[in-house]
């Protein structure tokens, strides 16, 4: 039996007056919820890769940063990574600096428990599901 999830799609992105984004599909995990956010990132079928300002392929840009003493990232554009269908979940700040969180939709099929895992974290537990496995 496979159950389908509604997977998150591409959004354009629009970044706030300060260069953030937050993908209008992605939930506001808080700053312990690492495990829940692999849950989420598997449940969606996501590669994901973080981009560093800090670390742009245009080191101009990573000085005036730095240098500037601003909040604002507007004018950074992160490097996309190499490959067809990367989208853009996230530029948001962190201690190190704005960093961008790319995704990538991988192909899997649902065959074991990892739903059941999901399913506890949205909080819709109870009924034994299939799970995600590469395909």
């Amino acid at each position: 039996m496979s159950e389908e999830i509604e997977l998150i799609p591409p959004a354009p992105v629009v970044r706030d007056e300060n260069g953030f984004f937050q993908h209008p599909d992605l939930p506001d995990f808080d700053e312990g919820d690492g495990d829940n956010c692999k849950v989420w990132i598997t449940a969606q079928r996501l590669q994901v890769k973080m981009v560093k300002l800090e670390y742009h392929s245009n080191e101009a840009i990573s000085e005036h940063y730095f240098e500037a003493g601003d909040p604002d990232c507007s004018y950074w554009e992160p490097d996309r990574p190499e490959g067809e269908g990367w989208f853009c979940l996230a530029i948001h700040d962190t201690d190190d600096g704005p960093v961008c969180w790319w995704a990538l939709q991988r192909r899997l099929r649902w065959v074991g428990s990892d739903l059941l895992a999901w399913r506890r974290v949205i909080g819709v537990e109870g009924q034994e599901r299939p799970g995600l496995s590469t395909a």
